[in-house]
């Protein structure tokens, strides 16, 4: 009988090493394929992010010049290609506008008066990317 007890343990202690080994390889496995899909994932995952460091108009004529000092944050250019003034789509030269990682600019927005738009007025300009992100900035017409 203390044989057979010998020899179960021995199966036992195999099936163990077994079951061991295979862990250790599927963890192996996981854990390369969460690398590459992570690292695979992180280059669709680059975007370009505009902010709007600051916002102010100035009188011209019959029309108010929005000047909107812009940065693109992100990780890979942004692209705007629309503009909103109090929602309304607004139709501009500039547009669309490609920021490289980085970069700044002045977009530059001319708004004839009229039409709700007139001194004294706070007027919302958006600014949309190809991606569908939006930014918003909020300045008083003077």
């Amino acid at each position: 009988m203390a044989g057979m007890a010998k020899g179960n343990l021995m199966g036992d202690r195999s099936g163990f090493i077994s079951t061991l080994n295979l862990a250790v390889i599927a963890l192996t496995i996981a854990t390369a394929m969460a690398g590459w899909i992570f690292g695979v994932s992180a280059i669709f995952v680059r975007m370009g992010k505009v902010g709007i460091e600051s916002t102010y108009a100035m009188r011209d004529g019959d029309a108010f010049v929005i000047s909107m000092y812009l940065k693109n944050h992100g990780s890979s250019e942004a692209t705007i290609d629309a503009a909103y003034i109090n929602g309304e789509p607004f139709d501009s030269a500039q547009l669309p506008l490609v920021l490289k990682t980085g970069q700044r600019y002045v977009l530059k927005l001319q708004v004839p008066a009229g039409n709700g738009i007139g001194s004294g007025l706070m007027v919302q300009v958006t600014l949309r990317t190809q991606d569908g992100f939006t930014c918003s900035a909020l300045t008083m017409l003077p």
